[in-house]
């Protein structure tokens, strides 16, 4: 045999174990691999709870709040199509949302702002969905948050608002 043929042979043997091994990891079943997840066991950060709890002492029994609701659930460009401002709000979430049990209309966002809202990304993602709020005409209520209960609780007469005007428009 001369080294010549010897060599290619060498060579198709290497190439054949390359695309051999290349193509299994290729075809890798991607799904069969171990992805570790955790469960989060809460779904809203204590204060989030805390505030949640006096929204529900505070309600009329006729609206629900809804949490952790994401942006573009509520809100949507107004040309369906529009992808890139769709990708504005799909990774927001807004904290809580008041809604009317019977028709699931929306009546407004609360967001619960506390010291990280001061940060440059947190401000200008409070931006982002101040102004899809706005433009859809959803109002939008902020409340900072204080460890010390010590709430400021002036926009639950706006929610009073919003539901006698919700109550008044059913019985319409």
């Amino acid at each position: 045999m001369n080294t010549s043929l010897l060599i290619v042979l060498l060579i198709s043997i290497c190439i054949l174990i390359l695309i051999s091994v290349s193509s299994k990891l290729l075809l890798e079943d991607k799904s069969q691999k171990q992805v570790e997840y955790i469960s989060k066991n809460y779904l809203l950060t204590k204060a989030e709870q805390t505030f949640f709890n006096l929204l529900l002492e505070n309600i009329n029994a006729d609206f629900y709040v809804a949490t952790q609701v994401h942006l573009a659930d509520v809100v949507r460009p107004r040309e369906k199509k529009d992808i890139g401002l769709l990708n504005r709000i799909a990774r927001k979430h807004l904290d809580f949302v008041i809604i009317e049990k019977r028709t699931s209309k929306i009546l407004m966002a609360i967001e619960l702002d506390d010291k990280s809202h001061s940060r440059d990304y947190v401000s200008r993602r409070d931006q982002a969905k101040n102004y899809a709020l706005k433009n859809a005409g959803i109002n939008l209520v902020r409340v900072n948050f204080r460890w010390t209960g010590d709430y400021d609780l002036s926009f639950l007469e706006s929610i009073n608002g919003l539901e006698k005007e919700a109550l008044a428009n059913q019985t319409n």
